[in-house]
């Protein structure tokens, strides 16, 4: 019939996706926030507007999606789980289909728990950890990096502290362990909490079809808070193990130092940490792939060494 709109893909989720591309054409805006839907019906019918015409969506880029940097309080350090779902919804609606994620472990006392280092003895099957060191993601009263200051909520003026319940605020991993953990059984209930946290984010980007990466910086030499010398095979295995049992992502990413922006090279300890990687890789033989990501491919000598 004349006044029938078909919507259609190679998989029930690219039909999906065109039913979206239909409703933009529509009126109807989608971003992260939420939807934008007009006040009044906009232009043509459907039938009219595509009367006689075959519309076929073929994104420029295979991959599309974000990058959320975690380390500062105005990034994705203070998400929650429901955070984290209205945003993945969103992005399908915009046939977004990756995030990835980043670790910094910058000194001793500060170390993000996305990733946790450790060996894989000390993996239990449920993706839980038997040891760990400490780690946090910003807080309220993480202060002395980026221009921060800690500052208690409960100073907070013109009615401000009234929206919180303790003066540290930051990730739900981190509950009753603001602005860092000091015992033992306080950093493995922060590496065990963000272990449960991230498999649910990460299953349901798999219910949307939105791949999903987490990794380290190399060295792993240089992850302050684990002496890694001359174990890093034995590093990564763990890792892995960790990975794949606590939420197992479709990529594990290497990054390339922060230095190489400046003039620091480490060209032979990143080439000693890929190789490291790979065969970690090929001996726990994990679900997801190897990857590389930022911050440069390469030191500032040779930008492409990577490539």
């Amino acid at each position: 019939a004349s006044n029938v709109v078909v919507c259609t893909g190679n998989h029930p989720r690219f039909a999906l996706q065109c039913a979206y591309r239909l409703a933009e054409h529509l009126g109807v805006r989608f971003s992260l926030h939420g939807d934008v839907i007009p006040d009044r019906k906009l232009g043509p019918a459907p039938h009219l507007l595509f009367n006689g015409v075959r519309a076929i969506f073929d994104p420029l880029f295979e991959t599309r999606g974000l990058q959320p940097l975690h380390d500062f309080p105005d990034g994705v350090d203070w998400w929650t789980i429901e955070d984290f779902k209205a945003t993945l919804t969103q992005m399908e609606k915009m046939t977004l289909n990756f995030i990835g994620f980043h670790t910094y472990c910058k000194t001793a006392d500060y170390c993000e728990p996305t990733v946790w280092v450790g060996l894989k003895e000390d993996v239990n099957e449920d993706g839980t950890v038997k040891t760990a060191y400490k780690s946090a993601y910003a807080s309220t009263l993480r202060g002395n990096y980026w221009g921060y200051t800690a500052v208690n909520t409960s100073d907070f003026k013109f009615g401000g502290k009234l929206m919180f319940e303790s003066d540290c605020y930051g990730s739900e991993v981190q509950a009753g362990a603001c602005p860092q953990p000091t015992t033992d059984q306080e950093n493995l209930m922060v590496f065990n909490r963000a272990g449960s946290f991230w498999g649910e984010v990460v299953s349901y980007a798999k219910s949307l079809g939105i791949k999903t990466a987490v990794g380290n910086q190399a060295p792993l030499s240089d992850w302050f808070a684990v002496n890694t010398t001359g174990r890093t095979v034995e590093f990564y295995e763990g890792i892995f193990t960790r990975v794949e049992k606590a939420y197992p992502v479709d990529y594990y990413w290497l990054w390339m130092p922060e230095e190489w922006l400046g003039g620091s090279s480490q060209v032979s300890e990143v080439t000693s940490d890929i190789a490291a990687m790979e065969q970690a890789h090929a001996n726990v033989k994990p679900s997801f792939q190897l990857a590389t990501c930022g911050w440069t491919p390469g030191p500032a000598n040779n930008r492409t060494y990577i490539g």
